[in-house]
């Protein structure tokens, strides 16, 4: 299974994606989308380079309305989705360091301590990767912090501020 046109793109343009278009559920509906429009020939023409055009299906070529926020996968979707992402960065010829970078970097999520805190951990460490990484792609790439090595004041953080919000959830009831 192949993710949408528009994810491709983002990633060939360095820019953030969020992991579930690289899950299960993320790439079934790139498949179902790709068919749909197959079946009823929308297409739209667009530029690959300064020389070449394609056709590709309208519904391919942008955001799907399905996607999920990266804090709420489930860790074991997160996990699936890691292992499409570097894949995929590594066929749009990403710079090897990037995704030498994001193999330490999911590593290091996946073996944390806080994974041993089952839920509440797991929830801590997609809230870490979400932000984290939407900051590091937003950063210009000669600016680029190690996002392999973790952010222990931010986890720490990200700790407190679930916590205070499930406090304020338990007290409103």
């Amino acid at each position: 299974m192949q993710p949408l046109e528009y994810v491709i793109k983002h990633l060939e343009a360095f820019k953030h994606v969020p992991p579930w278009y690289f899950t299960l559920e993320g790439l079934a509906k790139a498949t179902r989308i790709v068919h749909q429009d197959e079946v009823k020939e929308l297409l739209v023409l667009t530029q690959e380079t300064e020389e070449a055009l394609s056709l590709c299906p309208t519904l391919s070529i942008s955001a799907s309305k399905h996607a999920k926020y990266d804090h709420n996968l489930f860790f074991t979707e997160f996990l699936y989705a890691k292992c499409n992402f570097l894949i995929h960065i590594e066929h749009t010829d990403w710079p090897m360091a990037a995704v030498d970078t994001l193999n330490w970097f999911f590593y290091n999520l996946e073996n944390h301590v806080l994974r041993q805190q089952a839920k509440r951990g797991e929830r801590v460490l997609l809230h870490y990767a979400s932000r984290v990484m939407t900051k590091w792609h937003d950063i210009p790439p000669a600016n680029q912090f190690d996002l392999s090595i973790i952010n222990k004041a931010l986890m720490s953080s990200i700790v407190q501020e679930l916590h205070s919000r499930e406090m304020e959830r338990s007290i409103a009831w």
